[in-house]
């Protein structure tokens, strides 16, 4: 998934590039994570009419000292973008010995939509499917390796859809406990040779189409995972414990990393663009790779960048085997190896070895920057939870701004770099389209009023609450 695409044994669940397995509470990060700070008093204010025929907004920011921090929800990392200045390898990845379309096979993909999907967004999907359903062919996929999507605007029949295949592999999961793990930020569930696509419980589907194929491509190699290895990933699976698939970073990795080499290959997206992206996203984490083998930790860490942590190991574990090693992977796990003999016999060194390798090539290339936290929750004049609120976040020293969304409970959270932003709330349908690097601040001035600014000063955590009226 991650996120959510926050994604089982989990492979397949996606937080935003994908869908990520969002647990109904996550650890608290290391006491190291968060530094105590000491803010001034609360200051409360209100803002004047917005300048559309917009609901008015009163907000209270404070800043709070703690030094430790629990994550009210889960935050979708792949959705944070921005077009800011990007650190610069300082060596090139060669990421795949694959870098063409070649072929055009006959698909293999299915689609199964219900009469709430509107046309556009089905054409988006097919897309996103039928572009990864082609890469993976290219890079040695079988051609016999089914996969069919299941994108449904009512809900109840998704899951009802989502219960029916866990029942085939022997799950004794209620629906209530399979319902629960649907966030406003989980976008997908990529399974044995099945993909589950909400479109009316999340934002996903309202930015822009590369968004969408990407979303989909990304849960496409979760559904080929699970075709490979022959394991279905469950939401009763124990997070605390490394999959027998292979550790999440892999999993999501993986997932993250084919999905934009299929749609770079289709020419649908600049992979070099976006790499840059998720380079400066992965410089705000500072955990290492090894902490991040468990479905638990790694989606603690999707906020402050585990699934761009995870792209680049990718991107750097398959630099001289090509993509199509990654198949071969999950295809010796299928046969029974375990996945430690699995990644040493087809990447060339054993994990432990990986982990050395890569951290020093990280420390080179994209060493942690600094960053905090804001957090908060959006209400209605009743006092009752707002979701899918867009919350947007702009730098003084940019004229891009980063953007999540709140949750089913109104709570919203995200890691930023250390400066001084404004901060914009956005229940408005004409601005729920795009992500974090595609809106900028003039836009937003003429659909919301600005909050005063604020600092996030570092591994500070910054509280912001708003009420709509």
């Amino acid at each position: 998934m991650k996120r959510d695409l926050i994604r089982l044994s989990m492979m397949g669940w996606t937080l935003i590039a994908c869908a990520v397995f969002n647990p109904r509470s996550t650890p608290t990060p290391p006491a190291t994570a968060v530094a105590a700070i000491t803010k001034t008093a609360p200051i409360r204010f209100t803002l004047p009419p917005p300048k559309t025929a917009t609901p008015s907004a009163t907000y209270t920011s404070t800043s709070t000292p703690t030094s430790t921090f629990t994550p009210t929800t889960t935050f979708t990392s792949t959705r944070i973008l921005t077009a800011t200045r990007t650190p610069t390898p300082t060596r090139t990845v060669r990421a795949s010995a694959t870098s063409t379309f070649t072929a055009t096979p006959k698909t293999s993909i299915a689609y199964k939509f219900d009469l709430g999907v509107l046309s556009g967004l089905q054409t988006n999907i097919k897309t996103g499917g039928d572009t990864a359903d082609k890469y993976f062919r290219i890079i040695g996929g079988d051609a016999s390796a089914k996969v069919t999507v299941y994108a449904y605007n009512d809900f109840n029949a998704l899951v009802k859809a989502e219960m029916d295949f866990y029942k085939l592999y022997g799950s004794t999961s209620s629906e209530d406990f399979v319902r629960s793990n649907w966030t406003a930020q989980v976008c997908g569930h990529g399974n044995i040779a099945v993909i589950f696509l909400p479109v009316s419980t999340t934002t996903c589907w309202d930015g822009e189409k590369t968004t969408t194929y990407t979303i989909v491509s990304h849960e496409y190699f979760h559904a080929q995972q699970g075709n490979l290895s022959g394991k279905r990933f469950a939401v009763d699976d124990p997070h605390a414990e490394v999959p027998s698939t292979g550790p999440v970073w892999l999993t999501e990795g993986s997932a993250e990393y084919f999905a934009y080499r299929a749609l770079s290959n289709s020419k649908l997206i600049n992979y070099s663009d976006k790499r840059k992206t998720i380079l400066l996203r992965a410089s705000r984490l500072s955990v290492l790779l090894s902490g991040l083998e468990t479905h638990q930790d790694f989606v603690s860490y999707a906020d402050e960048g585990s699934y761009q942590l995870g792209f680049l190991a990718v991107e750097y574990l398959v630099t001289n085997k090509g993509d199509g090693s990654l198949l071969k992977f999950y295809k010796a796990v299928g046969g029974g190896a375990t996945w430690k003999t699995a990644f040493k016999d087809t990447f060339g060194k054993s994990i432990d070895d990986f982990y050395t390798s890569f951290e020093t090539y990280r420390k080179t290339n994209f060493a942690p920057a600094p960053v905090g936290k804001v957090i908060g929750t959006v209400t209605d004049s009743r006092g009752q939870a707002m979701s899918l609120v867009y919350v947007w976040f702009c730098s003084t020293l940019s004229v891009w701004c980063e953007a999540t969304t709140t949750d089913f409970d109104g709570t919203y959270e995200a890691t930023i770099p250390v400066g001084t932003y404004t901060i914009w709330f956005s229940p408005d349908e004409d601005l729920n389209r795009g992500w974090g690097g595609y809106v900028n601040e003039t836009t937003l001035s003429k659909n919301r009023s600005a909050m005063k600014q604020f600092k996030v000063e570092r591994d500070g955590v910054v509280m912001v609450d708003v009420m709509i009226k």
